[in-house]
Formats: C-alpha cells, sequence, structure tokens
C-alpha cells in the first residue's frame, strides 16, 4: 500500500473486519438524551426566545446588544450541565439560573414588543418565524373580521401573521349576519 485511498480500499474490502452503521455511541453516556430534561428544555426554550429578542430588536428598531443575555445560556450549554452528569447540587443550580435568565429574556422581549406596538384593548399575534403563518390561535374573546370558533377556555380564530412579524386584532364579533 502506497497511499491512504489505497490502505481504506484494502479495509473496506476485508469483511472480517466489524462494521458499525448508524449514530456512533459511547456507552458510558448512557442518559444523556434522557436526563436532566427540565434543564435541556430550558435550553431550547432560552436559545428560541434569545434568538426572537434579538430579531424582534432589529425589526422593531430597539437595536440593542444582548450579549450579556447570551453569557448564562453559553455557560449551561457546557457538557457537563447539558449532558446531567455532574452532581444533583449543580443541576438544580444551573435549572434554576436558567429559569431566571428566561424569566428575564421574556421580560426584556415583551418590554420591545410594548415599546414598537404600545398597549391598548387590541390582541397582538406575533410570529417569530421567517416565513409568513397562518395558524389556530386560542383567544379570550372574538375578534373582530377573523372568522372564531367558541371551545372550552375561549375562542379559535384562525389568523394569518407577516414573517417576523405582527398583527394586531379588536375585539368583537366576527361577522353580522
Amino acid at each position: 500500500m502506497g497511499n491512504l485511498r489505497d490502505l481504506i480500499n484494502e479495509v473496506v474490502k476485508d469483511d472480517s473486519l466489524p462494521r458499525w452503521r448508524g449514530e456512533l455511541y459511547l456507552e458510558i453516556h448512557r442518559g444523556v438524551y434522557t436526563n436532566g430534561i427540565r434543564l435541556k428544555q430550558l435550553v431550547r426554550a432560552l436559545e428560541n426566545r434569545l434568538r426572537e429578542l434579538e430579531a424582534f430588536s432589529v425589526v422593531t428598531g430597539a437595536r440593542r446588544n444582548y450579549e450579556e443575555l447570551w453569557h448564562p445560556l453559553l455557560e449551561a450549554e457546557y457538557h457537563d450541565p447539558m449532558g446531567a452528569t455532574s452532581t444533583k447540587a449543580v443541576y438544580e443550580e444551573v435549572v434554576n439560573e436558567l429559569e431566571e435568565d428566561l424569566k428575564r429574556v421574556n421580560e426584556e422581549f415583551m418590554a420591545v414588543l410594548r415599546k414598537a406596538l404600545g398597549t391598548g384593548p387590541l390582541i397582538t399575534v406575533v410570529n417569530p418565524l421567517p416565513w409568513p403563518r397562518r395558524e389556530l390561535v386560542m383567544v379570550k374573546g372574538e375578534l373582530k373580521g377573523v372568522p372564531t370558533q367558541k371551545v372550552d377556555g375561549g375562542y379559535l380564530a384562525l389568523v394569518e401573521i407577516p414573517a417576523l412579524g405582527w398583527r394586531s386584532f379588536e375585539t368583537g364579533q366576527c361577522c353580522l349576519g
């Protein structure tokens, strides 16, 4: 054999060698995907909300640097906490910190939206995704000009919201008839 390609060709031809198909899995990491679900849920929620906060900060003209809000998340994404392989005390501390961080990010996100949209009697539906959406949403009352259906707990309304945008609705009956 003269080069790497020749070596690989020889190895591939050798049927006596074991073959592995699928994901490589290190057995000493058992439980990484199932332990610590609360921490993983918080990390994912915080990732999503921070992305939404930054996007709407730009869209609404707030344009602020949120680096200090990213640091706790990045620290929690370090291997040991995410794998839930640290002690129970460390796990609980990280979860508590992430819950506080998520609360803080949610408050900042709402502040950005309130500053752009104002406050008042309108119901506003926000679409944080980069494509337009046509969705059923649950609201407390009927929306003017929007077909709604009364269900337990409120009304289902079919709304269309632009990409990375919002739409505000007045409350009241959909249609006179």
